[in-house]
């Protein structure tokens, strides 16, 4: 059906078979042409004639008065009739999403923050009888924090609470270890005596109960380690021909100073054999510990101490087993009265020995040592 206005006004009305064809208006009796539907499906918006217009005939005049066309605009797009037209959805969609962006925004910034303190914002209590030192604005305190690294301190591969921890430099030297009960005479191996335990150098022996050991770390004189020192063919030599008492003050010329209680060379009928002893006490909760240096002792030029450069740079190639806390041992040297420019070769020195003696004045020589067990710093006076 096509709908369209007479020249009069009035809405004719007429099928769609007659667009194009004249038809007659039922109201003023004039022929008017039927618009094409295809042409014009705008018509729609064509402004109404106001109600108050007068009908031309009535009126005497014959001007005709063009009807002004309105159109439909929708986001600054005119829009035909029956035309599917997207602007609105979109429209509404901005919307919406800038909505939903305010919500999130409001909830991250005010909502959830309340929720993740769970209330820690609040002022701390305060003790009755405490006052609270007020400070200057930008002269309050900062929170102490505690920077350093965490590390395990002691031995590093300690397993256990308790028992007899033997080690050796270098390592791999035979262990021999007796309850101190038994009778043992000076200068003699307990490695002959009934009920000796053996063991090799670096072993955790977990099996000695709290009480008193005899420990004794040996080392054949042709170890290849040993030999590779130098001097020490002719400290060979001079152990070979001499007597007891004359082996035993080479050992202690030639090698470092440790904790053991006695130095001497055993000898078998094709072999001779270097020997450090120690009275070892293991207690509940605690480990015994043997640190054999079978390291050479080089001096310093003016012959003062103990030159730790080269047993650094010479001797010493095993990575780090030790951990402590470096300012500790720092304060503990510096109590010591060890010259500061020593400080890092000792350290060095102690991260892979766990010991390490030191030259003091009037020919004093201090042990330091690094505990296995929570890596504390401790001094013995040898």
């Amino acid at each position: 059906m096509i709908e369209f206005k007479a020249e009069c006004g009035h809405t004719v009305r007429a099928k769609d078979q007659d667009a194009g064809k004249a038809v007659r208006c039922s109201y003023c009796g004039k022929t008017c042409t039927v618009p094409d539907d295809k042409d014009d499906d705008l018509d729609f918006l064509f402004q109404e004639v106001e109600k108050s217009a007068v009908h031309p005939a009535i009126q005497g005049s014959s001007t005709k008065r063009r009807r002004k066309r309105k159109q439909t605009v929708v986001a600054g797009v005119p829009v035909r009739r029956g035309e599917f037209n997207p602007f609105p959805i979109i429209l509404k969609m901005g919307y919406a999403a800038v909505l939903l962006i305010v919500v999130i925004v409001l909830v991250t910034k005010f909502v959830l923050p309340h929720f993740r303190d769970n209330g820690s914002s609040a002022s701390p209590a305060i003790e009755p009888g405490v006052v609270k030192k007020k400070y200057p604005p930008g002269a309050e305190p900062k929170p102490i924090r505690d920077t350093k690294p965490q590390q395990k301190e002691g031995f590093l591969e300690l397993q256990g609470d308790t028992g007899l921890f033997v080690s050796s430099v270098p390592i791999g030297a035979s262990v021999y270890w007796i309850q101190h009960s038994t009778q043992v005479e000076s200068s003699k191996t307990i490695s002959l005596v009934n009920g000796c335990n053996r063991a090799k150098t670096d072993s955790q022996l977990r099996e000695a109960r709290p009480g008193r050991y005899i420990v004794e770390v040996v080392f054949p004189w042709s170890n290849a380690d040993l030999n590779a020192y130098p001097d020490f063919f002719e400290f060979r030599r001079k152990i070979r021909d001499g007597s007891e008492h004359e082996a035993r003050r080479e050992m202690e010329r030639f090698f470092l100073p440790d904790d053991a209680d006695e130095m001497f060379v055993r000898k078998a009928e094709d072999m001779l054999y270097l020997v450090k002893r120690f009275d070892v006490q293991v207690t509940p909760g605690s480990w015994g510990t043997v640190r054999a240096l079978f390291l050479p002792k080089p001096l310093t030029e003016d012959r003062s101490g103990f030159d730790y450069k080269i047993i650094l740079d010479d001797y010493l190639t095993m990575p780090n087993r030790y951990g402590f806390d470096e300012e500790q041992v720092n304060v503990e040297l510096k109590f010591h009265e060890v010259p500061d420019n020593q400080w890092r070769d000792i350290r060095s020195i102690l991260a892979k020995t766990g010991a390490v003696p030191f030259k003091a004045e009037r020919n004093r020589v201090i042990l330091f040592k690094i505990r296995i067990e929570d890596g504390v710093f401790a001094a013995k006076e040898l």
